[in-house]
């Protein structure tokens, strides 16, 4: 894992090397073991390097022969298949890193043949010196971060939006800012909550050759990888067969993501998805240590982090979270994130495990991201049905009232379009929307029935996933940790998306779940565990990484009075009483996480004095611990 950052002005301009040694340095934090930086013409790009895969200079970056110029941050798992492929073609490598692999692979294979031969997670720029000519690709999924802006003929890009300050004034966008209440701050696939600055979507290459507008396009998107044959063959199979598939495939992948030269850990949180990863590394014979947070009181998940690491016999690390730990650390993990922390506030803990891990010499970290998008793991899918039937009684009477729409609405019986869905859709160029058709259309061999399920799996990769990754990238950066995903390597990808939806929950005679009584979720997963954890740990219910949030905290009226909403929103101080006094904590605590990224990104107060205001202006309002 790396920072990256560059720029590119037209072919009269000159890159400074002392502006692109800038950029690097907005994201030592990225990479804090060596840094490198190269110039030529237009041309400038930074590297900021966290040693992983062969530390030596073999490895060293921006990595240049003269006429061809990468750089890279990720790791792409199948190099060392690709490395003999290469040598026939006369490649002679120096060292084992797969940096190197990447750059041969690039100069000699091309830039689209790569993209398609490649296998993992990635984001890089790549740069022909004679042609002039850039490329920006990022991975299939979004794994890592890559911005760019294209403002007065150059183009300029970073890992994160924070080095691109060093060229560029990054103001927060007012409306994407303020909307990010509702969601969708930090869950786009193209925009940012900045003015002019957006991502290389996932799947995405952006090239361009020097003073000319960069041109988008996808070598890849979530709907190549639905297979209608590919879905018959998965659902002709009994289910222990596809259980052991899945067992195949996720015991190829973890192998796969514990390829480095330096330490790895697993993230534990005792949740199905980390026991397994955490179980198949040590039935392949490597002992792993576990880290978990501990959110005090009653969202705790410490006690099946324990079972886990007793009974597979490995050191177990332990960060403590208790809730006033939120006012704390929410200003330093903004200023990392990078939008305003309301959809995964879990990454404040998440920070703490990272650091703790970083202070035991460990630089990856495993984790289950993936696996409940791909396997039906949220609650809320399998609710629906009973809510639906719950209905029924005011469906049936909507139909008859439907003649009288005036009584109907009165009565409130359908469910009104909200303004806010609406807006966040609008301020994402309805790319929701348009996926979703984009998706029915791949499964035109599935029945209307069922569509609406087999569609949850796509839907959730795409409209949820990426928000998550973005926190992981970010909190582990902060502390320099590199986080990978077996769930997430394409051959379980593909299972997942093209499984039919009945292998993925099963009837069980018991009530699992209150919210769905008789259905276990993610049931390839609990029975690929049977056999290697507690019992304990294969039925546990859903718990998700709960906190306590900023709704729980207490805000006097000078923590808003002069700030960016004040200006932003019209903020002023009798709107501020009545908010404080009369309205939603909940919403009052999503603006005040607005506030604290405004103050930052768009007012420019340091970390230091926001988190001071927010210490003597503000208190949580639950147990200390």
């Amino acid at each position: 894992m790396c920072g990256l950052a560059g720029v590119l002005h037209a072919p009269s301009g000159v890159a400074s090397p002392q502006l692109v040694e800038r950029m690097a340095t907005a994201l030592r934090h990225r990479g804090p073991d060596d840094a490198g930086v190269l110039t030529d013409g237009p041309f400038g790009v930074a590297h900021a390097r966290l040693s992983i895969v062969d530390p030596s200079t073999a490895g060293y970056q921006p990595m240049s022969d003269g006429r061809f110029t990468l750089a890279y941050n990720g790791e792409i798992y199948n190099h060392a298949s690709l490395r003999p492929v290469l040598e026939a073609r006369g490649v002679r490598f120096i060292g084992h890193s797969d940096t190197e692999t990447l750059f041969h692979a690039l100069r000699v294979l091309g830039v689209p043949e790569t993209l398609r031969a490649v296998r993992g997670m990635f984001a890089f720029a790549f740069y022909e010196h004679e042609q002039q000519q850039l490329h920006l690709c990022r991975d299939r999924f979004g794994i890592k971060p890559l911005y760019y802006t294209w403002r007065s003929g150059t183009l300029a890009w970073g890992s994160e939006i924070k080095a691109l300050r060093e060229l560029h004034p990054c103001r927060p966008d007012p409306f994407k800012t303020i909307l990010s209440i509702a969601g969708g701050g930090n869950n786009s696939h193209r925009y940012s909550v900045f003015e002019g600055i957006v991502h290389v979507p996932p799947g995405g290459h952006v090239s361009t050759r020097a003073g000319e507008a960069p041109k988008v396009a996808l070598y890849f998107s979530l709907t190549s990888m639905l297979d209608a044959a590919y879905r018959r063959e998965l659902d002709g199979m009994p289910y222990e067969e596809i259980t052991r598939e899945l067992a195949r495939l996720m015991a190829r992948s973890v192998d796969s993501m514990l390829m480095s030269d330096a330490p790895v850990g697993v993230l534990a949180s005792g949740g199905l998805d980390s026991s397994l990863i955490a179980a198949l590394s040590r039935r392949a014979g490597h002992s792993l240590p576990l880290y978990t947070s501990e959110v005090v009181g009653q969202y705790s998940e410490l006690a099946d982090a324990q079972a886990l690491a007793a009974h597979l016999d490995l050191p177990l690390h332990t960060s403590r979270f208790a809730p006033a730990a939120l006012l704390d650390h929410i200003v330093a993990c903004t200023w990392h994130h990078e939008s305003p922390l309301i959809e995964n506030l879990s990454g404040v803990p998440f920070s703490q495990v990272c650091l703790l891990a970083r202070d035991h010499g460990v630089k990856v970290l495993l984790s289950g991201e993936g696996a409940d998008e791909l396997f039906r793991g949220y609650t809320v899918q399998h609710a629906r049905r009973f809510v639906r039937a719950a209905m029924v009684p005011f469906t049936v009477l909507e139909r008859l009232y439907r003649r009288t729409p005036l009584l109907r609405n009165a009565l409130a019986w359908k469910q009104r379009e909200s303004a806010a869905d609406f807006l966040v859709g609008l301020s994402h160029e309805f790319s929701r929307g348009i996926a979703r058709r984009e998706y029915v259309d791949a499964y035109a061999d599935v029945s209307r029935r069922a569509l609406s399920i087999e569609l949850e799996s796509p839907i959730a990769m795409y409209e949820h996933l990426i928000s998550l990754l973005h926190r992981n990238d970010r909190m582990g950066m902060m502390a320099s940790i590199e986080a990978r995903f077996p769930f997430l390597s394409e051959d379980v990808v593909r299972f997942g998306l093209n499984l039919p939806a009945r292998f993925k929950t099963r009837l069980v005679p018991r009530i699992t779940e209150v919210r769905h009584p008789f259905v276990m979720t993610k049931a390839p997963i609990r029975s690929m565990l049977a056999p290697l954890v507690p019992r304990q740990l294969i039925d546990k219910k859903k718990v998700g990484f709960h906190m306590h949030t900023l709704g729980d905290a207490r805000f006097t009226e000078t923590f808003f009075r002069n700030g960016y909403l004040a200006d932003a929103a019209g903020l002023h101080p009798a709107a501020i009483r009545h908010m404080l006094a009369h309205e939603s904590r909940n919403m009052v605590g999503r603006l005040a996480a607005v506030e604290i990224f405004g103050r930052l990104f768009g007012i420019g107060q340091s970390a230091t004095e926001i988190a001071e205001l927010l210490h003597g202006e503000a208190r949580m309002t639950v147990p200390m611990s």
